[in-house]
């Protein structure tokens, strides 16, 4: 049985990924299956159980909701981000969704492999220019909203899901926050979904409610349209 890592790799786009293999296999790992879609993807790894995962952001169905699914089955597997996007709200969002590691695509073809090797081997593998990203990150960290939940316990949001808060409270749907803050649909309402999993409540309207009675505004929230957007 080879001992090579076994690498999943996942991009809709054909020269990436034949590019990623190539830089891969030369590096000395097994790439054991390529997919186009987050959904393939997910399935990809629950099939082969790889060592790490290399996955694009922007791909369909979003890598970043990729990520969360394949740790669901699979918590040993590294996935490493491999991105166009510099975007601080992309790279947080990445680590916090459990992401071993955040490459950008400019980076050289020979330090992908070792970019992997270390990943599996524990190592938090995160391009170079973003470093200082991350450490004004955990300067500020503290400095986040933070409220009680349904259950009695403090919780914190980041800049973004604060952002996507209070435009959901003033009565903003998914398209308008969407829209407001130049990001995917999809993107606010897995915003929307962590909030809510932070504060313990079952629908929007139960986050707003929440959230109004800490800040003391005790104003009727707007219906909930969660449903139909």
């Amino acid at each position: 049985m080879s001992d090579l890592p076994r690498v999943v790799i996942a991009d809709d786009h054909h020269p990436i990924r034949a590019a990623v293999r190539e830089a891969l296999e030369l590096g000395g790992c097994q790439v054991v299956g390529e997919a186009k879609t987050a959904y393939a993807a997910v399935e990809l790894a629950r099939q082969e159980h790889p060592d790490a995962c290399l996955l694009d952001i922007a791909m369909p169905g979003s890598g970043l909701w990729a990520v969360r699914e394949i740790l669901r089955s699979n918590p040993t597997c590294k996935c490493i981000m491999l991105t166009v996007s510099e975007s601080s709200d992309d790279l947080f969002d990445a680590l916090r969704g459990g992401a071993a590691g955040y490459l950008v695509k400019d980076i050289s073809p020979s330090a992908i492999a070792p970019a992997v090797r270390a990943a599996i081997e524990g190592q938090a593998v995160l391009d170079g220019d973003l470093t200082a990203l991350v450490v004004d990150e955990l300067r500020r960290k503290g400095r986040s909203a933070r409220v009680v939940n349904s259950e009695g316990h403090e919780v914190s949001f980041t800049d973004r899901e604060t952002e996507v808060l209070q435009l959901l409270a003033s009565g903003c749907v998914t398209a308008e926050i969407a829209s407001r803050l130049f990001v995917q649909p999809i993107t606010v309402r897995r915003h929307i979904s962590d909030a809510m999993r932070k504060l313990r409540v079952s629908s929007r309207n139960e986050a707003i409610a929440l959230l109004r009675a800490q800040s003391g505004d005790r104003a009727t929230p707007p219906p909930d349209r969660g449903s139909r957007d």
